[in-house]
This record gives structure tokens, C-alpha cells and sequence, in this order.
């Protein structure tokens, strides 16, 4: 598959959304062989390559968030911006959040006994009122009652949250 940069590193104006090192689609999806990085597609799998803001192979999935690659697509629907920012449910033992950004990158957490646990980054997109992410856990989001249902259960209700920044 022929790559789409040129030598500067920048995108060709040609460049096909999933091929490699051209933009990743609005849902982080790549063409087979390929990972989203930084919003560019990446082989992971070829040492030394990858392009601008690709990560190394075992990285975690981690989604960089600066700088023009990490800027979205296209804008957000008015849908998407009631999304945008901090859900969380507590339990008696612990605390789940989730935080979507405007970039369309998100993360989640726990936090027990002090300590945040389970730290992922992702990206997201939304279909409907589905909340698509690149983790594989998909979410439900009710404007009437402005709660994210967790995995899309009615039982795991999230609401608003102070959390707007991922930590690290």
C-alpha cells in the first residue's frame, strides 16, 4: 500500500482517510494493518517508521492530544459538544469516570482508595445517541435526563463531573 506523505512529513492533499500516514476516520478506524496514532494511521509493525506523532509498538494506546493532528475531523454536532466533558459513578467503594474532549479523545478511570487505576486513552465518535470508542466499550448517552449509560446499561448511570483533564 503506498504511503501518503510526502518527505515533510505533511499529508498529501490526495491522502485517502485509513491509509497509511493519512488521516485516521472520524471513528479512529484504519485501513486493515494499521493502528490510529495521533490521528494519523500507522504500521506499527515496521521499526523506525510511523510518521509524525506515531507512538512505539506497545505504547498502550495511548492517543496524543496536541498539536494539529490531534484536531478533529471535522466539528462536533450539537450532540457531541452535550457530551464533551466529565461523567463519573460512584459506588461505596470506588468511582468510574470518563472524560470526552473536544478533540475526540477521551480516557476512563477508577479511582479506589485514593488512587487512580485502570488508566486508558481513546478516541470516540457518536452515532446517534450511541458513544462509539476505540477502547470497545460503547456507551449510551440520554439527553433527557443528560446521563451517559456506562457500556450502554440502564443500571450504570454516569452524570456530570468537575473531572475535565485525563491524568496520566
Amino acid at each position: 500500500m503506498a504511503a501518503c506523505s510526502q518527505s515533510s512529513g505533511e499529508p498529501k492533499e490526495s491522502c485517502s482517510v485509513g491509509a497509511e500516514s493519512c488521516r485516521c476516520s472520524v471513528d479512529g478506524i484504519c485501513d486493515p494493518g494499521l493502528v490510529c496514532r495521533s490521528n494519523r494511521c500507522v504500521d506499527e509493525g515496521v521499526s523506525g517508521s510511523g510518521g509524525a506523532g506515531a507512538a512505539p509498538s506497545g505504547a498502550g494506546g495511548a492517543v496524543s492530544t496536541g498539536g494539529a493532528a490531534g484536531a478533529p475531523i471535522k466539528p462536533l454536532t450539537d450532540l457531541e459538544r452535550k457530551v464533551v466533558g466529565g461523567w463519573s459513578r460512584s459506588t461505596a467503594d470506588y468511582t468510574d469516570h470518563l472524560v470526552f474532549k473536544d478533540d475526540r479523545t477521551a480516557c476512563d478511570w477508577t479511582r479506589e482508595n485514593g488512587a487512580n487505576k485502570g488508566i486508558s486513552h481513546f478516541t470516540w465518535s457518536m452515532s446517534g445517541s450511541e458513544i462509539m470508542t476505540t477502547n470497545g466499550i460503547s456507551h449510551k448517552y440520554n439527553s433527557t435526563d443528560d446521563q451517559v449509560l456506562q457500556g450502554g446499561y440502564d443500571n450504570l448511570r454516569m452524570f456530570r463531573s468537575g473531572s475535565t483533564t485525563c491524568p496520566e
